[in-house]
């Protein structure tokens, strides 16, 4: 949320808290009162949209990162069992395939690494009574499995993170031209039957509007509070 959003969502409270401090009045125009009610109920869908634009992809990212780095460490240790189970028992092509280092799952692209860990686990579950002896067990082989489909539902966070603040962005300017329209067309019009019979309703309506506009800037002219000249 941008620090204009801020101050008018700020704003918005103050005008909701006139509102219900003169709830007689407001009820006593039906138009007005259902106008009050749909400009906090945008100010709530604003409280709650908020915290999805804000959210971050720093803690997604570094969780992914955290996650890969110990699924290298344990691909690295079934490989290596692996290896060393395929060179005592002259299986070339099964030796040749995992002799690798660390570097071959840390250096990779996701893609690969993702690649490389599913035939590992392929590998590994068909010879998985062998690799006892070599410290990798059945166990060991299913942990790493489960991890590396967390891994891949981790991946697709920080996707998903973008999508979800690009809405929420999107959304957050739509809920404040609704909340503008409302304030324009529908309050300041509706207020002036109040000038001369709750005056003070009206003067408080019209300091909390020039607030307002004080706030934002770029508002035009004439959509500003209303005037003495205006209604006298």
């Amino acid at each position: 949320m941008t620090n204009t959003q801020e101050s008018k969502l700020h704003r918005m409270g103050v005008l909701i808290s006139l509102f219900e401090r003169y709830q007689a009045e407001v009820n006593s125009i039906p138009a007005l009162s259902r106008f009050v009610l749909s400009f906090t109920e945008i100010r709530k869908r604003i409280e709650e949209t908020h915290p999805l634009q804000a959210m971050s992809r720093t803690g997604i990212t570094s969780n992914k990162n955290d996650i890969r780095e110990d699924l290298a460490l344990q691909a690295l240790t079934i490989s290596g069992a692996l290896h060393s189970y395929a060179s005592e028992n002259k299986l070339i092509e099964l030796s040749e395939r995992y002799k690798l280092s660390l570097s071959s799952y840390t250096k990779v692209s996701t893609a690969y690494f993702k690649e490389l860990c599913l035939e590992l686990i392929t590998d590994a579950r068909t010879y998985a009574e062998k690799l006892t002896d070599y410290g990798v067990n059945g166990a060991f082989i299913e942990q790493f499995a489960t991890k590396l489909e967390n891994f891949k539902i981790t991946v697709s966070e920080p996707r998903n993170a973008v999508v979800k603040i690009t809405y929420a962005t999107s959304y957050l300017k739509d809920l404040f031209a609704q909340s503008d329209e409302i304030v324009l067309s529908h309050f300041d019009k509706l207020m002036i039957q109040f000038k001369n019979t709750r005056p003070n309703f009206y003067r408080e309506y019209q300091s909390a509007r020039i607030i307002e506009n004080r706030g934002v800037r770029h508002i035009q002219k004439s959509d500003s509070p209303i005037t003495e000249s205006q209604v006298s």
